[in-house]
């Protein structure tokens, strides 16, 4: 198993998308495939289609085991989960509550706090990703993890 050390934070910067798609722009960069090894689903699958059934979908990108190819220089020890959505879609109710949900399953699986996860502004500031207040996330993270959700 490897040896992780960041939750890092990303979102899609578009307002509709999955794992396939973010796959496929990926791809047409020259990566091997989808960086991020979760992805969190808005509802919006394409521009013109939505699906209410798919708010808070959880598709999985690179197995965990796997590195990711999602934050330059921090790659190796950490684990990328992308939300559908930025500055003009924020994450809210089921969106935020199932992104939170799953930081914290991967803190309590590889002992990780609060502190361990960053946007990836927070790494890289030429990004503005997440597009989401990382101070009241990592907030409602030790929530969480303190059983106070």
């Amino acid at each position: 198993m490897r040896q992780l050390d960041k939750i890092v934070v990303h979102c899609s910067d578009s307002g509709w998308g999955d794992a396939a798609v973010i796959d496929d722009w990926h791809r047409q960069r020259g990566w091997s495939g989808i960086g991020y090894h979760l992805v969190v689903l808005n509802g919006n699958l394409s521009p013109h289609k939505y699906d209410p059934d798919s708010v808070g979908r959880v598709e999985r990108g690179r197995p965990d085991s796997k590195i990711g190819s999602h934050v330059r220089g921090y790659n190796r020890n950490s684990l990328g989960i992308c939300y559908i959505g930025g500055p003009d879609h924020p994450p809210d109710g089921v969106v935020w509550d199932v992104l939170t949900e799953k930081v914290v399953e991967w803190c309590e699986e590889y002992c990780l706090d609060e502190r361990s996860v960053y946007g990836h502004t927070e790494l890289d500031p030429s990004k503005s990703c997440p597009c989401l207040d990382m101070d009241k996330f990592r907030e409602d993270i030790r929530d969480r993890l303190n059983g106070e959700w």
